[in-house]
């Protein structure tokens, strides 16, 4: 299984599945460029969608995996989609959480990643939070400590190139097949109906975890899991 994280996470974001997968599968957790232990370029070039693919791709042949199944979640899912875009035969199945095309009148489209972009640009944090929650109902020491542990493990100037990189959504060519797939959002999900979109364009199965917005990754690990565990059990690795 190749796991694909969120903006600004890592590899570790995958720590609360370890458990529920790594008996019967093999875990490739990677650091995204400008992410976690990997390098962290400036340029917005270096994190082109072909590119970040590219990465991913060296890291299954390196590992001699011929195809995984693909699991992104947020930005992960976003990549994950771009994995199934330019490198289809590499993908067993794709697992999307939190992500799905662009829709008519969304609020997260380039100008919010143009936003975001320009205050990391200028290391300005609380500017990057307010572009993120602009009615600042996220507070309490849960948010707080989240934050300064994001912002102690993150470079703004890269995280700001990725964002700009990110206005780009992977397209999909017209294939002869399409891997099986599953969609999952929290019910209180800004994205929820871009996952479903996302469901209905690939003929994939669509779950809604009740009580969660987009943090469904970590506050709704055990229902997320049960989730994949089904569509996983269901799927396989047959052709």
């Amino acid at each position: 299984m190749l796991l694909l994280h969120e903006f600004g996470g890592s590899g570790r974001s995958w720590l609360p599945y370890l458990r529920d997968f790594s008996q019967r599968y093999t875990l490739v957790a990677v650091d995204a460029l400008g992410h976690g232990r990997s390098d962290r370029p400036h340029e917005q070039d270096a994190y082109e969608t072909r590119g970040r693919v590219a990465d991913f791709v060296a890291v299954l042949d390196e590992l001699e995996i011929d195809r995984a199944h693909v699991w992104g979640y947020s930005m992960g899912g976003r990549n994950a989609w771009a994995v199934l875009a330019h490198a289809p035969e590499r993908v067993a199945s794709l697992i999307v959480g939190g992500a799905g095309p662009p829709l008519p009148g969304d609020d997260d489209g380039p100008d919010y990643l143009e936003a975001r972009a320009r205050a990391l640009m200028r290391g300005d944090w609380q500017g990057f939070w307010r572009v993120l929650t602009p009615d600042g109902a996220e507070e309490g020491p849960g948010v707080r400590v989240f934050r300064e542990r994001f912002e102690r493990n993150n470079d703004p100037a890269a995280l700001a190139a990725v964002s700009l990189a990110l206005r780009e959504w992977p397209g999909l060519s017209p294939m002869a097949r399409i891997p099986p797939s599953c969609h999952y959002a929290g019910a209180l999900d800004g994205f929820l109906r871009r996952v479903q979109a996302g469901a209905a364009a690939l003929g994939g199965a669509m779950h809604v975890i009740e009580g969660v917005g987009h943090e469904a990754h970590f506050k709704a690990d055990r229902a997320v899991a049960a989730i994949v565990r089904t569509h996983l059990e269901r799927v396989g690795l047959q052709p």
